[in-house]
């Protein structure tokens, strides 16, 4: 999900923006995240999920999360590199 939905949602709800193509892709693969999961998650178990479901989908929700944490911790700082040698025109 983080790997390709996120970043393909970002990519086309900033089409047409004028941001350079790789802020984009930085804001696809840095913005914010878990919050939303995790508010999600809540909706869902407050909204009558069956509860043979939620201990799977808490779970799932927070592998996910923790996974997003360190894929983007391991490369915040290579990426934030690579966008202070680009700087915008």
């Amino acid at each position: 999900m983080f790997l390709v939905v996120r970043p393909a949602s970002v990519l086309l709800g900033m089409a047409g923006s004028g941001m350079p193509l790789h802020r984009q892709v930085l804001v696809g693969w840095l913005g914010i995240r878990g919050i939303g999961s995790i508010y999600y998650l809540g909706f869902a178990l407050n909204r009558g999920v069956a509860k043979v479901f939620a201990p799977e989908l808490v779970s799932l929700t927070l592998v996910t999360v923790a996974a997003s944490i360190l894929a983007h911790g391991i490369t915040v700082q290579p990426l934030m590199a690579w966008y202070e040698r680009h700087p915008v025109k």
